[in-house]
């Protein structure tokens, strides 16, 4: 079974969830529903920690995710609302997904969009669409001396 949220200290059960009042005029006024858009993994947190990036809700760590599966009895969460480089990355011994589906989010970003797909098995593949230019992009880069750290987020590159 697999979850498509993010994850949050105030995630209990889903049933969590299933009690959000909709619609939310403001994902701010719903501390959970909140996580659930703009919680971030962060391989150095410890625990849940203030999302310091985004000035709103957490940032959490591989044991969070690992917890979270567990009393969920789930074995995968999907997530989105963050850059990722290539439109897709991994965290927590794949056990979570960051998959964006916008590419060149900003005009400064020539990130990779990217679309999960899960079959009736359960089996997940994945589409990317690179923009045209993210070639000439990493040429630049190189030339310049090295890859620049607003392309990627620092949160998620877990290979």
């Amino acid at each position: 079974m697999f979850f498509e949220y993010g994850i949050s200290p105030h995630l209990k059960t889903l049933d969590d969830i299933r009690g959000i009042g909709l619609p939310l005029e403001t994902a701010k006024s719903n501390p959970l529903a909140c996580d659930l858009l703009w919680a971030d993994p962060e391989k150095t947190a410890n625990g849940y920690e203030p999302n310091k990036i985004r000035a709103i809700s957490h940032i959490f760590g591989k044991k969070e995710v690992d917890d979270l599966c567990k009393r969920l009895d789930i074995d995968l969460i999907i997530r989105a609302h963050q850059v990722v480089e290539y439109g897709y990355a991994f965290f927590a011994d794949r056990r979570l997904i960051t998959v964006f589906s916008a590419s060149r989010y900003q005009e400064e970003l020539y990130n990779y969009a990217a679309v999960v797909i899960v079959n009736r098995m359960l089996e997940l593949s994945f589409v990317q669409l690179k923009p045209e230019e993210f070639e000439k992009r990493r040429e630049d880069q190189d030339k310049a001396g090295g890859v620049n750290q607003e392309q990627t987020t620092a949160n998620t590159n877990e290979k």
